[in-house]
């Protein structure tokens, strides 16, 4: 792509002005759409702040897809932080492109694997759900509908209202699925979507995703030219990018949550409406553990409580804080005696469940259809082990380093979960270890990172820029509205 191929779109006389009738010509898109060209010609990190109105998302997918005609073996990942932009870029802003250049090319949606129903455990509650199943008023019937007409399997698409109780039973979850097992995995809505994805010359995702494929392949050594969750790229453009450092801080997180470690408990003691029988009830038929299920029992019914003497502290903590985040400092840790006995024991009791359950999944002898079931027991058991795992880090004081160690309370309705958590002080250095230093492009750009200090403190806060051996570039593109002689 040349700058005179800039022009010939964004000029005021360009592809843009002839295909759209109201189009207006904007100086700060095409210099825009040029300062793009550049990067991608150069291999450079780029910042730009394009105000609202300039019409930033075809600058860059303009140039996002000349590349692509012109590289046919490159692919270019483009990462937004709300659904609502994914959305309006693949259903509005890339046709649109696409009409007005006269030219396309491969184009694919990718969102994360909960995202999607899980036809196998979808079939699981519906054989354990007969009744449910059969009535036509219901939403199991209903999604049965749905799932023989639905070419994506994606609940953003479902046309009715859809419960978290049943959703938690049916959707693709990351940990459950073994695609080597599942009995369903040519039909898989997931894998399905992946196989797009390889085809697609240019995938629109989100921020989440985007962070989670560059974890994995960071912790795998896997370069950029490899399939991962993501596949092989090397562009990488990041609208919104005024939410990365946030986004990237909570995603990078990690949590004690009560909340969700009695959740995983309750999963495996508990049945529900759309599955009569609990795990333990399903498994404990074809278990040699002379303990059995009454241990494992046993061990939830200890853990609970445990995790509701902390609760109760936390929340006593909270109540003089007025429910507000608690920073812990090193200051704190001599005063925290009580909050480290109790979340030590928390973590004892979790570590002996998760031994109990490992037990007795070592001595299971399922049916072939039970082993999804035995999977997901050690699974969430593993979940719970996780999670105790970030408090066993919490309290020993003498290994904390570059983190910020906090309390937080999310309400749910009536309830009050306590959070305890550890979160990096700064992800720059994982940012760069990632993203920054691994691809050939990488476009930042948002309406709101310039603070009239050429991108300093945005650039400082995320890591950039990383080396003065690689070309970084800096724009910012005022909107083309008058504010100030429009405004009321």
């Amino acid at each position: 792509m040349t700058i005179n191929d800039v022009e010939k779109i964004f000029d005021a006389d360009g592809l843009l002005f002839q295909h759209f009738p109201l189009y207006e010509y904007r100086e700060g898109q095409l210099l825009m759409a040029e300062l793009i060209r550049r990067s991608y010609e150069e291999d450079a990190i780029a910042v730009i702040e394009a105000g609202t109105g300039i019409g930033k998302s075809f600058a860059y997918l303009a140039v996002a897809l000349f590349h692509a005609l012109q590289n046919p073996d490159e692919r270019s990942v483009v990462a937004t932080s709300t659904i609502n932009l994914q959305r309006q870029l693949v259903d509005k802003d890339i046709p649109a492109l696409f009409a007005a250049l006269d030219m396309e090319c491969s184009v694919a949606l990718a969102v994360g694997r909960a995202n999607y129903l899980c036809i196998q455990r979808y079939v699981q509650v519906k054989e354990a759900s007969v009744l449910l199943a059969q009535d036509p008023t219901g939403e199991l019937y209903k999604v049965g509908e749905w799932v023989q007409e639905t070419p994506t399997g994606l609940f953003a698409e479902y046309p009715h209202p859809l419960s978290y109780e049943l959703r938690s039973e049916i959707f693709c979850d990351p940990d459950l699925c073994n695609p080597q097992t599942c009995s369903y995995v040519h039909e898989c809505f997931y894998f399905k979507a992946r196989a797009r994805w390889s085809k697609a010359r240019i995938i629109v995702t989100n921020h989440h995703l985007l962070f989670s494929d560059a974890r994995s392949r960071l912790e795998g050594d896997l370069g950029y030219d490899e399939e991962h969750i993501l596949p092989s790229y090397n562009r990488l453009i990041i609208d919104e990018a005024h939410n990365i450092e946030a986004n990237a801080t909570e995603f990078f997180t990690d949590i004690y949550s009560s909340k969700g470690l009695l959740h995983q408990a309750s999963r495996i003691q508990r049945s529900s409406r759309y599955t009569p029988n609990s795990l333990l009830e399903q498994l404990s038929p074809y278990s040699e553990d002379p303990l059995g299920v009454d241990g494992i029992i046993e061990e939830l019914v200890a853990l609970n409580a445990e995790v509701q003497a902390l609760d109760q502290y936390l929340l006593g903590v909270f109540s003089k804080n007025h429910y507000q985040p608690v920073l812990v400092t090193t200051e704190h840790q001599g005063r925290l005696g009580t909050f480290k006995e109790l979340a030590v024991e928390v973590a004892k009791k979790g570590k002996a469940l998760s031994k109990r359950i490992f037990e007795f999944a070592q001595r299971c002898k399922v049916p072939e259809e039970l082993e999804s079931r035995l999977n997901e027991l050690v699974v969430r058991s593993n979940r719970i082990d996780s999670m105790v795992e970030v408090l066993l880090s919490f309290t020993d004081y003498g290994t904390w380093g570059e983190e910020v160690h906090w309390f937080n309370s999310e309400r749910f309705g009536r309830d009050i979960s306590v959070e305890v958590r550890i979160t990096p002080l700064s992800v720059a250095p994982v940012l760069v270890e990632a993203l920054f230093s691994k691809l050939q492009t990488v476009v930042s750009t948002s309406a709101t990172l310039d603070l009239h200090d050429e991108f300093e403190f945005w650039a400082k806060r995320v890591g950039l820029p990383y080396t003065d051996e690689r070309p970084f570039f800096k724009g910012t593109f005022a909107s083309p509205f008058e504010y100030t002689t429009h405004l009321l």
